[in-house]
């Protein structure tokens, strides 16, 4: 992997003064490396949210980020969606593009916070599994790198339409249920209320990616 794409996650926090607002604010201080993580998560989230609204897949029950065994990175994250008792959810074919849709979403939006100029930083670390994921129900290698090329394109336009800027703005700690860094849980009707106006107005674009997987498919 070239040298440019290589980042040092740490999750030094910053000194109390940089930190403004109550005693508790502070105690809900999210370390860099979990505010990665929950930009990731929250693409994951933005995706099921339309993938659950427009295409009858499961809707969102939570998201949490915790304290990683992994010696790669320090935290890790997971987007829970709502489950039949105790079924793991298995997309059927018609669901497969809105499933490749949300499982891209998670490094698109991380690779957009951290302002890289493509994906592969993120596919190749924190987004593996997702890539594992798809690449299970896709084995032909000509669709996979269409799939690739058009997930590529989709990011280009996120990018271009100022995705980055919209996320490095974000608040994170707003979202913060509990103060214990270790296991940091999302508040997620707040996350529901705060992204509702920008998710709708977002769902045009993911539509015309769900459907150029479609075409692949």
């Amino acid at each position: 992997m070239p040298s440019k794409y290589r980042l040092r996650i740490t999750t030094k926090i910053s000194k109390r003064r940089s930190v403004k607002g109550s005693r508790s604010e502070y105690r809900k201080f999210v370390p860099y490396a979990a505010r990665r993580v929950f930009i990731h998560e929250l693409g994951h989230y933005v995706a099921d949210t339309i993938n659950h609204q427009l295409y009858g897949m499961r809707s969102v029950k939570g998201i949490e980020i915790y304290k990683s065994p992994s010696l790669t990175t320090d935290y890790e994250g997971e987007t829970k969606i709502t489950s039949e008792g105790v079924r793991p959810f298995k997309p059927t074919q018609r669901m497969l593009p809105a499933y490749f849709a949300a499982l891209a979403y998670g490094c698109i939006f991380e690779s957009a916070y951290l302002d890289m100029p493509d994906m592969l930083f993120c596919m190749d670390n924190h987004g593996r599994s997702d890539i594992d994921k798809r690449n299970d129900f896709v084995k032909d290698p000509t669709i996979k790198q269409a799939l690739s090329g058009a997930t590529d394109a989709h990011y280009q336009i996120l990018v271009n339409s100022n995705l980055g800027q919209y996320l490095q703005t974000m608040i994170v700690n707003k979202f913060v249920r509990n103060g214990n860094t270790d296991r940091i849980q999302i508040n997620i009707s707040l996350l529901r209320t705060e992204l509702s106006s920008w998710t709708r107005r977002h769902a045009s674009s993911y539509i015309r990616f769900v459907n150029e997987l479609k075409r692949i498919l």
